[in-house]
Formats: structure tokens, sequence, C-alpha cells
């Protein structure tokens, strides 16, 4: 198995006063065959008897795909049922609490399986929001499934069909789902004053990103803007200062340009193990310089458990493929497939593990 330590593979282009982060990048490869794939969009890492694991859905094959991180290998692959009693429409969102209970998003849906892929629960979430067309609790690449265990409850982004862009503002972005009572209700966050000044004219850069819990508090932000923010469990609303917006939109013809053409401020990312919290940013092009999505480069903000700023990094062109990372007790994981790389390879599964340390701890 290959680990091998990389050398400047980030850099770094600005630095707080209090960003004294030391950095190493390891990589691995795990070798694959035919049935499993070189990346995935809905995945969650999980320890089992200290022993790092990925779980992956498999969209293709409708399966769970099992790797050991640690071993760098493949573990097995197990096909999920479409029909009958385990029946499982295509999933949108993963997340693993134990090998009894795998929560599972599926548009409307809301499954409880085990590892073996057999359902022991299926909540319908259009009748327990008594969804109407209007506010549609969902599960994004943006916005992941997680289960809190202290409060029993999913959370769920809110989309609002058929709304004009000026009244969602004042709509709330998140709602709850308490799977012992049953339960709905909403949270207090809703679009900024800079979304409701604006009217709303945002492109569809629109949602919240929203990646785990830290330290009990949720941690999220809004893909418009490069502040970040944290939510404790009785309602108080944190926020850390960065005070960077996209653009307004003017012309409604100009969408994708729009979106091309200013920075995404992807969901932040808690390590609970150094205490940092990570923000990726799919940038806007340098002035006057036209690009494609494709082409468009990706950034690293670092914050620690207070919402600071330590530090910003510039990450290598066409390397990572978009939101496919994640943090462990390892580091921070970095699917290299980005589908413009040229070392892209079809039979390997390959990360690379960033590991900072906060050298004031």
């Amino acid at each position: 198995m290959l680990f091998v330590l990389i050398s400047l593979v980030f850099s770094c282009s600005s630095t707080t006063n209090d960003g004294n982060l030391s950095i190493i990048v390891e990589k691995i490869q795990i070798p694959i065959d035919e049935k499993f794939l070189n990346t995935y969009q809905i995945w969650d890492s999980y320890y089992e008897n200290e022993e790092s694991k990925l779980l992956a859905y498999n969209a293709t094959r409708h399966s769970f795909d099992l790797f050991s991180l640690d071993k760098q290998s493949t573990l097995s692959q197990i096909p999920l049922e479409r029909e009958g009693p385990d029946g499982i429409d295509k999933v949108d969102g993963l997340d693993y609490y134990n090998e009894d209970s795998i929560f599972l998003y599926s548009r409307g849906k809301l499954y409880i399986s085990t590892i073996e892929g057999k359902i022991s629960k299926v909540h319908s979430l259009y009748e327990l929001f008594n969804f109407d067309g209007g506010g549609e609790p969902s599960i994004n690449f943006y916005f992941k499934l997680r289960y809190n265990p202290v409060s029993k409850s999913v959370a769920f982004f809110i989309v609002y069909h058929n709304t004009d862009q000026k009244s969602k503002g004042n709509l709330p972005l998140i709602g709850l789902l308490n799977l012992e009572t049953l339960e709905t209700n909403y949270l207090p966050i809703y679009h900024t004053d800079f979304f409701k000044e604006n009217y709303g004219n945002v492109g569809f850069v629109t949602y919240l990103g929203f990646n785990n819990f830290f330290e009990g508090n949720m941690i999220f932000n809004y893909q418009y803007q490069s502040n970040i923010y944290s939510l404790n469990t009785k309602g108080k609303l944190k926020e850390g200062k960065e005070v960077k917006h996209i653009l307004p939109l003017i012309n409604l013809d100009n969408i994708d340009s729009h979106a091309i053409n200013n920075t995404h401020y992807l969901s932040p990312i808690p390590d609970p193990w150094r205490k940092l919290i990570y923000r990726f940013n799919w940038e806007a092009p340098i002035k006057g310089k036209e690009i494609s999505f494709l082409k468009k480069k990706t950034s690293l903000t670092v914050f620690d458990s207070k919402l600071k700023k330590l530090q910003h990094y510039s990450l290598p062109d066409y390397t990572y493929q978009i939101n496919n990372w994640f943090a462990t007790k390892k580091g921070l994981f970095l699917n290299l497939a980005h589908p413009a790389n040229p070392a892209l390879k079809e039979n390997t599964l390959e990360f690379h593990v960033v590991k900072l340390r906060n050298d004031k701890f």
C-alpha cells in the first residue's frame, strides 16, 4: 500500500496574526475493481473497533460500498433493494450512526437501515412537515444528513418552491424532525440582511451549508457570504465575521455566468480532534477572465473553534472533486478526482489527507 508524504500541495495565500498552523499532507490509495467508484458524492466516515472506515453509496449499482481507510482496501459491496419491505429509492444523504442505524435520505423519505440494507423504519417527510409544495425538507451536497443523538432529531434544509425571492428572506431555512415524538419545528435561522436588501437576487447560490455538529453546536454558512455561524442548543447564534458577499444578480438571463463569476462559500467542516473548522471556497475567476464551472479554482479557509479565521490556502488546480471531502481523527480527506485531473485513475480511490495543527495548543 502506498503512503506518501506530499510537500507543497497547498500554498498559503494569507495568514492572520493567530495563524500558527503547521501542515502535513499525505496520500492514500485504495485499489478498486470495476464494481467500485473512484469518487462518491454520498458517503460517511466512522470508526469500528478503532479501525477507520468509509461507507459510500454507489448510485450506479444502488449499493453500499465499504472501505478501510487504515488498510487502504475495499471491504465489501452490499446491494440495496429497490422494491419490497427493504426497498430504498436513490439515496441523496447518508449518516452512519451504528451498524443497525444508518440514516438515509431520499426525496420525501427518511430511512433507518442496517449495514446489510435492511430497513427498520421509513418516515414520510411530506406528511410529517405538511408539505404542500411550499416548504420541502431537503438534504443535498451542501446540507448533509446528520442525526443528533442528544436531541433525537434530524435537521433539513427547507426549499421553498413557487415562492418569490423577496418572500424567502422571511421564511425559516432549517426544519427539525424529532424521531422519538415525530414532531417538527423550525430553527430561528433565516437568510441574511444582504439577501433581504438585495431582494434575494443571489442567483442559485442560495443553499445553506451544513456538514456536522461541533461541541454540540450547529456550524453552518450561506453560499453567498463568507461568514460562518454557530447555533447552540439554546438557540443562541454566534457569527464569525469575514464579510465578503457575492455580487447581486441583475439580469436573470445571466444566472449561469453569475454563478461562475462569483465565489461559492461551501459547507464548513468541523474537526473536533484539532478544534478547527474548514471551509472550502469555489473561487471567482481573476477579473476579466472567462472560465467555466470546471475551471473554477478552489481554496481552503481555516477557522478556530471560536469561528476566528486562522489561515487561507490556495489549492492546486484540477485536483479535488468538489464537495468530496470529510474530516476524521486522521485528518482532512480530499478526494483526488477532479474531472479534469490528468492524473485521475479509474482503478484507484485516492485521497490527500491534510493534517493541520494549531501550534498554540
